[in-house]
C-alpha cells in the first residue's frame, strides 16, 4: 500500500502546477484526504508507504509526522514534483537530496525509498537510478512495466526485482501493479484506474496477480479521497481521469482492503523480498537497456 502525498494542485503537465512559484497562492486541502484515508488504514489494520513530496513536508512538516506516529512507513517523492526526464541530471540530483534531507530532518529516521513524479523513468533516463542510489536510497518504486502517459519501461517485470544501475550500483525495485488484456496493459491499483474500474474488475485483476506470485503495489493521493476538491483548468479528458469517481475511493478500497492484505513497501520487503528466495536481476549496466539474469 502506497500513497503520494502532495495536494490537489500537483497535477502533472498542467501550467499553474508546473510552476513552484505559485504552488503558495492555492489553498492546501491535502490533509483532508490524508485523514480519511489514515482512519480507513487504522480500521483496517494495514500499514503504508508515504511518499511525501519535499516541497509539502516543508509547509506541512505535521503531516509527515502525523503519518510517521499512526505506524506508517516516510519514504521521498522527490521536492519539487517535476518529470524526472524533462530536468537536467544536476538538478535531479539536488532535488533528491534536498527531499530527502527535509525528510529526514522532520521524520528523525534515515529514508530508504523513492518514487519519481509520474513514473517518469524511461529507455532514455536511465541514469536517474544511478542517481537514486548514490543518494543513498535503496530502493525505488518508479516503473511503470509499460507505456504510460508519463513514462515506462516496456519489458521490465510487473514483480519487484533488483537492478543494477549503468555504474553498477544496486537498487530494489517495486513497479506498480499492472495487467494485460489482449496486447493492452494497464495499471488497475491506484489514482484514476482505481476510481474508474468497478470493484469487481480490481478484485479480479488483484486475483490475477496473485495467482502468479506477483504483489499488486497501489498508490493514491489525497484527492482521491476529497470529493469537494477544487478542478484545475485542463482538457475534458484530463480532468475525466483526475477527478471521476472521487466520491466512491472510500467504499471502493474498503472493499478491497476487507479481501486482501497489504502492507507497507518496508514491512513486505522484511517479510518476503529479504529473505532467500529466487529474485529477478535487471542488469542495466551490461546492456544498457535491461537485460534479466538469474539470481
Amino acid at each position: 500500500m502506497t500513497f503520494d502525498l502532495e495536494d490537489w494542485f500537483h497535477i502533472l503537465d498542467i501550467p499553474d502546477s508546473t510552476r513552484i512559484d505559485r504552488w503558495k497562492s492555492f489553498a492546501s486541502r491535502a490533509e483532508i484526504g490524508l485523514r480519511i484515508f489514515l482512519e480507513l488504514l487504522d480500521h483496517r489494520k494495514v500499514t503504508c508507504t508515504f511518499f511525501i513530496l519535499g516541497w509539502m513536508a516543508e509547509r506541512h512538516p505535521g503531516l509527515v509526522r502525523l503519518a510517521a506516529e499512526s505506524g506508517h512507513e516516510i519514504a521521498c517523492h522527490g521536492y519539487a514534483h517535476q518529470l524526472i526526464y524533462n530536468q537536467r541530471r544536476d538538478l535531479f540530483r539536488e532535488d533528491l537530496r534536498k527531499s530527502k534531507q527535509v525528510l529526514e530532518n522532520i521524520s528523525g529516521m534515515p529514508i530508504a525509498g523513492y518514487r519519481g513524479p509520474g513514473f517518469s523513468i524511461t529507455p532514455d533516463n536511465l541514469w536517474a537510478f544511478d542517481d537514486i542510489a548514490e543518494s543513498g536510497f535503496t530502493y525505488d518504486a518508479t516503473i511503470f512495466s509499460g507505456n504510460h502517459g508519463h513514462g515506462g519501461i516496456p519489458g521490465i517485470p510487473s514483480k519487484p526485482f533488483k537492478l543494477k544501475t549503468l555504474s553498477g550500483l544496486e537498487l530494489e525495485e517495486y513497479p506498480i501493479a499492472s495487467v494485460y488484456f489482449g496486447k493492452a496493459k494497464t495499471a488497475f491499483s491506484g489514482g484514476g484506474y482505481f476510481r474508474l474500474f468497478p470493484r469487481r474488475f480490481i478484485a479480479m485483476c488483484i486475483e490475477r496477480q496473485n495467482r502468479q506470485d506477483i504483489p499488486v503495489v497501489s498508490y493514491f493521493h489525497p484527492r482521491d479521497f476529497d470529493p469537494n476538491v477544487p478542478r484545475m483548468k485542463m482538457s475534458f479528458k484530463r480532468l475525466f481521469k483526475s477527478y471521476v469517481n472521487v466520491g466512491k475511493t472510500v467504499g471502493k478500497l474498503d472493499f478491497v482492503l476487507s479481501r486482501y492484505r497489504f502492507m507497507s513497501i518496508s514491512a513486505w520487503r522484511r517479510e518476503v523480498f529479504q529473505q532467500p528466495q529466487e529474485v529477478t536481476i535487471i542488469d542495466f549496466a551490461s546492456t544498457g537497456r535491461g537485460n534479466a539474469t538469474s539470481p
